[in-house]
Parts: structure tokens; C-alpha cells; sequence
């Protein structure tokens, strides 16, 4: 039987049955809760070791890796006030304040997907942002090669925007730097419809949950950050520039940040339903060769 705090990945031994209830043993608990931490070390270590050549200084470097320590632990803290309180509680017969109780157990399981999501927009996602613009700069002007940097919350890159390039100049020195603007956002968005379809079609739901919660936070990140183009007025906010350059309001690439990725969501479950009929009535649809 699956531990109901780990919906996947984490197997234990059938639950001790007494007086008609299940009941799982305090070593199986703590030895789940252990194997979740120990998964997620990789996941970690990997998006600091992302960051870190981005990051300006030793100091920030310990911060970052100090966050990171703080999320797990953390994540860790909230899985084991979950099994703590569900231990306590488990032996209640009222089936409603049961529900309840399960619901507490999976609202830590919320917070702790939300911990390590929280650390991984910190890292890869800003890095990520911030490689679309350098990656724009390289191919639509010419010059010195871009520069990234990475602090809290924020990231910046250095973009010598003097001398178009080949590309750059079909294209024209407007739309060039439309499109350098748009670059970071464009590639976060690519990257969170491909976590939106691995966790889709991922067999682990435990896995899957955690893209959801990336992707969820992304998008709030990114919404966030295109209303803030409302009332600035610095050209550092790419949503402004997108504003100025290419006259899209930031309210629009608000609602476009949310239904990107909820359309995508939307056109998988359709593909699915429609290939399950499909499959059901043994029609699927076979391309016709043209000669």
C-alpha cells in the first residue's frame, strides 16, 4: 500500500490494522520523510550549481546556498508536522474530523512542493529568463559578448545593443530590440509548457505535483511582473519595453501568461480524450499517402 502523504514514490509495508483503521508505524513515516529529502538533494544542488556562475561574489554565493539549505529544511519541517499531526490523530473514529486531518496532511505536502518551488525560481528560472536575453543579443547584434548576473529576486544582462547584426538588421533595429525584451519571457514560457507536459504524462505523480507547482509559481512570478509595468516607468522592466516597443498593454501579457500555459494544459487533455475514442471504436485516423 502507498503512504497517502507520498502519492507515488515512497512504498511502504501494509499499515497495521486495528480495531478496523489503518495505521502506519513512526519508523515508517520518518523513513519516508527521509527518502522524499534525500530525492530532492539532486534537485537542489543542481540549480545552484546552475546559478552560481551568474552569481556576483563569494557572499552571495553562500546566501544562495543558505536559501537553499533554508528551503529544505524547511520542506522538511512542514512534511514532518504533517506525519506528526496525522500520528496523533489517527487514531479518531469520527470520519469527518478524519477527512480533516488528511487535509492538514495534504496542505504540508502543498507547502513543502511550494518550498522547493520557491528555490527553483530563485535559481534556474531567473538564470533561464536572463539566458533568452543573452541569447537574443547574440544572434540580433554585434559587439562584446553578453554578460549575466543573478541577486535576489532580479537578474540582469549586459546586451551591447550598438551594432545590428546580420539577422538583427533584416529584421530591423525596432523589432530587434522588441524581441530582446521578449526573449526571457519567451523562454520561460517554452520552458514551462515543457514541465506542463512531462508532468502530463509523467507515471509519478509525485514528480508530476512538483512541475505543477513550478509551473503555478512561474506563472504567478511572471503575472506579477508584467503588472508591474503599469506604474514604472524604468525601461529595465521587460513588459514596458514590450509595451513601448511592440504596443501591447501589460495587463494583456498578463492574460497571456496565464492562458499560454492553460491552453497548452487544455489542448493535452483533449489530445488524450480524443485518442482514448479514437482507440475505444478502433478508428484512429491513419495519414493518407499522396502520391
Amino acid at each position: 500500500m502507498k503512504l497517502s502523504f507520498f502519492p507515488s514514490h515512497i512504498w511502504v509495508k501494509d499499515p497495521i490494522l486495528r480495531e478496523g483503521y489503518s495505521y502506519y508505524t513512526k519508523k515508517e513515516r520518518v523513513h519516508a520523510i527521509a527518502c522524499d529529502l534525500l530525492k530532492r538533494i539532486p534537485s537542489y544542488v543542481t540549480c545552484f550549481a546552475f546559478v552560481s556562475p551568474f552569481l556576483s561574489g563569494w557572499k552571495t554565493r553562500v546566501n544562495f546556498a543558505l536559501i537553499g539549505a533554508g528551503c529544505f529544511l524547511f520542506s522538511g519541517a512542514v512534511m514532518g508536522l504533517g506525519h506528526l499531526n496525522q500520528i496523533r490523530h489517527e487514531k479518531e473514529r469520527e470520519e469527518p474530523y478524519r477527512k480533516f486531518i488528511r487535509y492538514q496532511e495534504h496542505f504540508c505536502y502543498g507547502i513543502s512542493k511550494l518550498a522547493y518551488a520557491i528555490f527553483h525560481l530563485l535559481t534556474f528560472q531567473i538564470t533561464l529568463h536572463e539566458m533568452g536575453h543573452a541569447l537574443a543579443g547574440l544572434v540580433l547584434f554585434q559587439g562584446k559578448t553578453p554578460t549575466i548576473e543573478v541577486s535576489y529576486l532580479n537578474g540582469s544582462t549586459r546586451t551591447y545593443t550598438n551594432q545590428l547584426s546580420t539577422v538583427g538588421a533584416k529584421i530591423g533595429a525596432q523589432k530587434s530590440l522588441l524581441i530582446l525584451s521578449a526573449a526571457g519571457i519567451l523562454m520561460e514560457t517554452i520552458y514551462n509548457l515543457g514541465m506542463l507536459f512531462f508532468a502530463h504524462y509523467s507515471k509519478d505523480s509525485d514528480y508530476a505535483n512538483d512541475l505543477y507547482a513550478r509551473v503555478s509559481l512561474n506563472v504567478f512570478s511572471s503575472v506579477s511582473y508584467a503588472l508591474t509595468a503599469i506604474w514604472q516607468s524604468a525601461m529595465a522592466n521587460d513588459f514596458l519595453s514590450i509595451k513601448t516597443l511592440g504596443k501591447i498593454h501589460p495587463i494583456v501579457s498578463a492574460v497571456m501568461m496565464v492562458a499560454i500555459p492553460a491552453l497548452f494544459k487544455l489542448s493535452l487533455v483533449m489530445i488524450d480524450r480524443l485518442t482514448e475514442k479514437w482507440s475505444i471504436h478502433g478508428r484512429i485516423p491513419q495519414a493518407k499517402l499522396v502520391a
